[in-house]
């Protein structure tokens, strides 16, 4: 295959070697670079592994224009290759999203300072306005795989990202009821790391992104799923804190301390 996008040729290697053991990555690359008319320092070759039984091996050669292509392009990680899908352009918080696939056959993991440097090199970000959440590695290692939100700056992620690292908080089905005087969604909130997030951390993620006052919020029928990591629930973003007394049942007042508690009444008969 011939990428125009990367500055190389990529192409799959198989190595046919049933009188030896293996054969060294020098002589593959030589090969190659007569084919291809390459330069041998040019070459990549990654992800090679031997037939059990051997006399065969398979593997892959991302074969650049150039030494320098190949150091602009290529991870920092000699160990790993980094790729990116699904990359969406989302203006409206002023950010890129894709999903990362990280293959490392050679090593346990791959640290976030790598794949973050990556990823500047090839979408012209800054590092620091990177984040990267829900990585996991497929059982048997090898593969890892995770989600990378870039924003155009620092101060862009620090506005649109959640303030506990271990959580992300999403809003989806949005609605604006004039008449109630609110805003109300389903938030989503992703904590891998975290047994759960306290309401305190949800209400200050809500009021910068909609820019409504923590006090004016309403949080209900929060659950988590079984087994961790994720938790649904509801939110009332009301215009102000009165419009919040005056609409609100009573029960939930209570429960956030709004107003005097009910006092019981016993009467014998």
């Amino acid at each position: 295959i011939n990428n125009r996008l990367l500055c190389r040729k990529q192409c799959v290697i198989e190595v046919f070697h049933p009188k030896v053991v293996n054969i060294p990555f020098v002589d593959i690359k030589d090969d190659l670079s007569q084919k291809f008319g390459v330069n041998s320092d040019a070459i990549s070759l990654l992800d090679f592994h031997t037939k059990f039984g051997g006399g065969k091996t398979l593997g892959f050669a991302l074969m650049y224009d150039s030494k320098d292509k190949k150091l602009k392009y290529e991870p920092k990680g000699k160990n790993a290759v980094i790729r990116c899908k699904k990359v969406i352009n989302n203006r409206l918080l002023c950010r890129k999203q894709c999903v990362i696939e990280v293959f490392h056959p050679k090593v346990v993991n791959i640290p976030f300072v790598d794949i973050k440097d990556d990823l500047s090199q090839k979408f012209g970000v800054n590092s620091d306005a990177i984040s990267l959440l829900d990585f996991h590695t497929k059982f048997g290692g090898g593969k890892t795989l995770g989600f990378a939100l870039m924003y155009d700056s620092k101060d862009k992620k620090l506005k649109y990202e959640p303030k506990g690292k271990n959580a992300v908080i999403r809003c989806k089905k949005v609605l604006n009821n004039r008449l109630l005087s609110r805003k109300q969604c389903v938030v989503e909130v992703f904590h891998p790391k975290v047994q759960n997030v306290n309401f305190t951390t949800i209400k200050e993620d809500l009021s910068q992104k909609f820019g409504v006052n923590a006090d004016a919020i309403s949080l209900f029928d929060f659950h988590t799923k079984f087994g961790g990591g994720k938790t649904l629930g509801f939110a009332l973003m009301y215009d102000s804190k009165d419009m919040k007394l005056k609409y609100e049942p009573k029960y939930r007042l209570r429960r956030e301390k709004l107003i005097d508690p009910k006092v019981a009444s016993f009467t014998r008969k």
